[in-house]
Order: structure tokens, then sequence, then C-alpha cells
């Protein structure tokens, strides 16, 4: 059995408080599993932390990657989790906050070249609420969740991608307000290895992405990204597999007159993965939901848009399979304001090929 990739923890802490721009990064890369005969080494985890104060412009940013799964002459090592601690930033001065989370899982190891074995699994990741920040000047809370590949077989069983979920809610009602709170979330899922010579080749990961930005004093934006990972492909007589599915929902919500609402949320569904003699998968489907909404009179601008994936295509000159067909795409657009100001919706759903 190979051994484990080894653990990465960054934990990063400062403060300036005499006025200039404070700009942090806390990485920690998990290491890669070890190969072995029977089965591979698992990633390494990896989790990092970082919390600025400063009287200026304040960035923040903590990456934290999953070491990918060790080579097995039977099973390869799953991929490593990734995780993040605190990630915040502040500013005492009323300075512009950006802070930024970058979580993606390990990706699988991969399979016994010669003979039957099985893939390694990608890890999963799961943000919920990881971000924070506080001033009066625009507060930017970014949160991005890539699950990691499945490992590649040639014969045997395939690995499963990891699955990316990331999900924030803001909701400002206290004394420090800011201008602007821009609620940004994106999650990837993770794409399908390389399929086995016969059975099915793995299919993509699910992407589900949540943003709820509420402003009650000032403007807010919200934006979605989903994207479904790809299907894998499959070789020889082997079908491929599936695109990962993909759902977005952005919402917007200011309570004060002379401000801006803006939402945006965006689905696509992944790709099927093709095939050289047998059946081609589905690409995943897609589902966008973006509202907005002032109690007073302010601007109003809505987005929605969602992509099904494409079905897998058959490359093979001499196949009897299927191909597969596209996902389905699915958005919904709504907003309301009161008074004069401007409200703009636009909805567009487009199924994949």
């Amino acid at each position: 059995v190979g051994a484990a990739g080894g653990v990465a923890s960054s934990e990063l802490t400062t403060g300036n408080l005499l006025g200039g721009q404070l700009t942090g990064t806390a990485t920690a890369i998990g290491g890669i599993g070890g190969g072995g005969t029977k089965n591979g080494g698992t990633g390494g985890s990896a989790n990092a932390s970082i919390d600025l104060t400063g009287a200026g412009k304040v960035d923040v940013t903590a990456n934290a990657t999953g070491g990918e799964g060790g080579i097995s002459d039977e099973v390869g090592g799953d991929g490593g989790v990734a995780t993040v601690g605190t990630v915040k930033g502040t500013s005492t001065g009323g300075g512009d906050v950006t802070v930024t989370a970058n979580v993606t899982g390990g990706n699988g190891g991969r399979g016994p070249s010669f003979g039957v074995g099985a893939a390694g699994n990608g890890a999963d990741v799961d943000l919920n609420n990881v971000v924070d920040g506080s001033t009066t000047g625009n507060l930017t809370l970014r949160q991005v969740a890539t699950g990691g590949d499945s490992g590649v077989i040639l014969e045997g069983t395939s690995g499963t991608a990891g699955d990316a979920s990331s999900y924030l809610v803001r909701r400002i009602d206290g004394i420090v307000v800011p201008a602007l709170l821009f609620v940004d979330v994106e999650a990837f899922g993770g794409n399908g290895g390389f399929g086995p010579t016969s059975g099915i080749a793995a299919s993509g990961a699910i992407a589900d992405a949540t943003a709820i930005a509420e402003n009650n004093e000032g403007s807010v934006r919200a934006e979605a990204l989903a994207e479904g990972g790809d299907g894998g492909q499959g070789s020889s007589e082997a079908s491929s597999g599936a695109g990962g599915d993909a759902t977005a929902s952005a919402t917007g919500l200011s309570n004060s007159a002379g401000n801006t609402v803006e939402v945006s949320g965006t689905a696509r569904g992944g790709s099927g993965g093709d095939v050289f003699q047998g059946n081609a998968s589905d690409g995943g489907d897609a589902t966008s939901v973006s509202t907005g909404t002032t109690t007073a009179n302010s601007r109003v601008f809505i987005t929605s848009q969602a992509e099904g994936g494409q079905g897998g295509d058959i490359t093979g000159s001499f196949a009897t399979g299927n191909g597969g067909s596209g996902g389905e795409a699915f958005s919904t657009a709504s907003g309301s304001t009161t008074g004069s100001s401007q409200i703009s919706i636009y909805a567009e759903a487009q199924g994949g090929k």
C-alpha cells in the first residue's frame, strides 16, 4: 500500500492600521499519494486560514488544494480533501475589502496500466459560508469550489469524480454597512476519468452554487456560476460517462432608495464523454434561478442563463453505438422594485447539442 501524501496547513494573521493597502495570501497544497502494488496512497489533505485587518484597502486570499491520489498496480488512491478555516478581511477605515477562498479537491490516482484494477476517486468540495469581511467601503466575498477529477483506468472499475458545492449568504443590517455588498459564488464539478475497455467510464460530477446578498442600506450584487464536470471518454467498446448537472441560484435584496441590485446566475451542464465504439452518454442538465428585489426606489438588473451539456460523440469508423443526447436547460429570472427606477430582467435557456 502506498503511503499517504503529506498534510499541508497554512495560516496567516496580521494587521496594518496605518492606512496602507494590505494584501495577504495563504496557500496549502497536499502531497501526492505514494505509488503501491496493491493500493495507491491517498492524497494529502490541505487547509488554509487567513485573517487580515487594515485601515485601508484589504485583499485576502486563501488557496487550498488536496493532493493527487497515488498510482497503483491494482487500486488508485483517492484524492486528498481540501478545506479552509477562518478566511476574513476587515478595513477599519472604509477601504474596499475583497475576501476569496479557492478550494480544490485532489484528483483520483490512476489505476494499473496493464490488467484489471480500479481508479481512485476525486475529492468532493463543500463550502458553506467560509468567507467573511467588514467595511463601510465596497465588500466583495468570493467562494470557489472545484471537485477533484476521477482517476484513469484502462480495464476495471472507474473512479468517482468529486462533487462541488458552494453556498454563501451574507445579510447586512448592522452598524458597519458597506456601500456595495458583492457575493460571488462559483462551483465546478470534477471531470470523469478515461474509462475502461468495457463497461462505463466515470461520469462528470455535479456542481451547485448559491449566492444570497442582502444589504439594508447599500447596493448589492450577487453572482452564482455552476459548471458540471465532463464525462470520461470510453475506450474500445466501453460507454462514456455522462456530463454532470449544474445548478446556480442567485438572490439580491436592498431595502433603501437610490441603490442598485444586480443579480446574475449562470449554469452549464457538463459534456457527455466521447466513445470509440460503445454508447456515448448524455450531457448534464443545467438550472439557473435569479431573483432581485428592492423595497425602495432602486434600480434592479437581473440575468439568468442556463446551458445544457453537449452529448457525447462516437469517434470510431466502425462504431455501432449511439451518440449522447444534449442536456436540458431551465432558466428563471424575476425582479421587483418600487417607484420609477429602472428594472431589467433577462432569462435564457439553451439545451445541449
